[in-house]
C-alpha cells in the first residue's frame, strides 16, 4: 500500500481546515513501477484496512466498504476531481472521527496501536451507521459541518472522552486482539514425569 503521514497542520483539501492531528492515510498499491500520481483520502484508507483487517483483496475490499457505504463510485476514486458530492462528505467525516479519536487519544497517552485500534472501530467497524449520520445531515451543510456534527456523535455514543478514552482503547484492544491458539512448545520444564506403556 501507499502510505502517507498527515501532519497536523495539513490543509484538508475538502474542508479547507487544518487535520489537526497527525494521521496516516493510505490507499492500495497500483503494482506500477513508473512514476505515477494516486489518490490518497480517508476513504481509500479504508479499503486498506478492510482488506488488512479481513484478508481480502483490495478488489474486495473496495467493493464492500463501497456497498456498506452505499456510495455510487469505488471509494478509491478521487471524489475531488470527480466533483463527487457525497463521496466528499463520506470523507469529511471518516477523517473527523478519525482525527478526533486521536486527538483524545494522544492527550490521553494512549499507545499508537491501541490509538489505532480505537480508530478502526469507530471507523472500518462502524460504515454503516457513519453513512446514515451523513445521509441525515442536511444537504447546505458543508463537509466540515458534516464531520464535525458526525465526529460529536461517534465520539458520544462510544463514550470517548478525555476521561475514559485510555480505559476504552485498553478494552478494545483487548476485544480486538486474536485469541492465541495453544501450540506445541519446543521444550518444556516439568518437575515430575511418569508413563505407562505395553511393557510396564
Amino acid at each position: 500500500a501507499t502510505v502517507v503521514s498527515v501532519p497536523a497542520d495539513a490543509v484538508d483539501r475538502s474542508t479547507g481546515a487544518a487535520v489537526g492531528a497527525a494521521i496516516t492515510l493510505a490507499t492500495p498499491a497500483t503494482g506500477n513501477a513508473a512514476a505515477h500520481t494516486v489518490f490518497v483520502s480517508p476513504l481509500s484508507t479504508l479499503v486498506v484496512s478492510v482488506a488488512a483487517q479481513q484478508n481480502l483483496t483490495p478488489t474486495a475490499a473496495a467493493a464492500q466498504v463501497q456497498s456498506q457505504l452505499g456510495v455510487a463510485n469505488s471509494p478509491l476514486a478521487d471524489y475531488l476531481a470527480g466533483n463527487d458530492t457525497q463521496a466528499q462528505r463520506l470523507a469529511a467525516a471518516v477523517g473527523g472521527v478519525t482525527v478526533g479519536v486521536t486527538q483524545l487519544a494522544t492527550a490521553a497517552n494512549v499507545s499508537p496501536a491501541n490509538t489505532q485500534v480505537l480508530v478502526n472501530a469507530q471507523t472500518t467497524g462502524n460504515l454503516p451507521a457513519l453513512a446514515a449520520q451523513v445521509a441525515a445531515a442536511p444537504a447546505s451543510a458543508t463537509p466540515a459541518q458534516v464531520a464535525q456534527a458526525v465526529t460529536a456523535t461517534v465520539l458520544a455514543d462510544a463514550n470517548l472522552s478525555a476521561r475514559t478514552v485510555a480505559a476504552v482503547a485498553t478494552a478494545t484492544a483487548q476485544a480486538a486482539a486474536p485469541l492465541q491458539a495453544l501450540t506445541p512448545e519446543a521444550f518444556i520444564s516439568v518437575r515430575r514425569f511418569t508413563y505407562t506403556d505395553a511393557g510396564n
